[in-house]
């Protein structure tokens, strides 16, 4: 299953010390993120970074806990599964806009790396989140939940963002299994 993208150097990790060594890997990263539409080896990053593409794998590693190609695969699944949400792509056009020209290999990578293949993932119906507390911390984190506890929203979120979520909210059409609170009585008990 795919993780979210690797993670940083800890204390425990051995990562490079020198602030050059990091510089030049953040500096290859940053290249990552910009192209990562177009063909990415590791000796061009190698060459960015002006290390032998050996010591480049060896300290990106450290650094990052995943080599340079897996951490560019991570990058490029994380857009695809956005394009493949948001847009009507197919799944062939997706996988040319993230850098991958061959179809079938872009499958294989996003199954191997999520669990599921592309088009099952369109398929998928997305997650339905109901924050019965830290709607603040959904929002921020991205996720924006079908339905919140009006009660403990109140002081945690900006007005004119609890406006427009009460207002969503309200709109909404309580399930059998949950209810919420838009300024009028419960119309029946949470039950979750």
């Amino acid at each position: 299953m795919l993780n979210p993208l690797p993670r940083e150097a800890d204390s425990n990790n051995r990562a490079p010390r020198q602030p050059q060594t990091l510089d030049k890997l953040d500096r290859t990263i940053a290249y990552m993120k910009q192209q990562y539409r177009s063909t990415i080896t590791r000796e061009q990053l190698a060459e960015l970074a002006g290390l032998h593409p050996d010591h480049y794998s060896r300290i990106f590693r450290k650094y990052k806990g995943v080599s340079p190609m897996d951490y560019l695969a991570h990058l490029r699944i994380e857009q695809a599964k956005t394009l493949l949400r948001q847009t009507e792509l197919s799944v062939v056009e997706v996988g040319q806009r993230v850098g991958y020209a061959d179809p079938y290999h872009f499958s294989r990578r996003f199954k191997q790396l999520t669990g599921i293949s592309p088009a099952g993932y369109v398929r998928q119906q997305p997650s339905r989140v109901v924050a019965l507390d830290g709607l603040g911390h959904c929002l921020a984190l991205g996720v924006s939940p079908c339905a919140a506890d009006h009660a403990a929203v109140g002081g945690f979120v900006a007005p004119q963002t609890f406006r427009q979520i009460s207002a969503a909210l309200c709109a909404l059409e309580p399930t059998s299994s949950v209810s919420w609170r838009c300024n009028r009585p419960w119309s029946s008990q949470a039950a979750l």
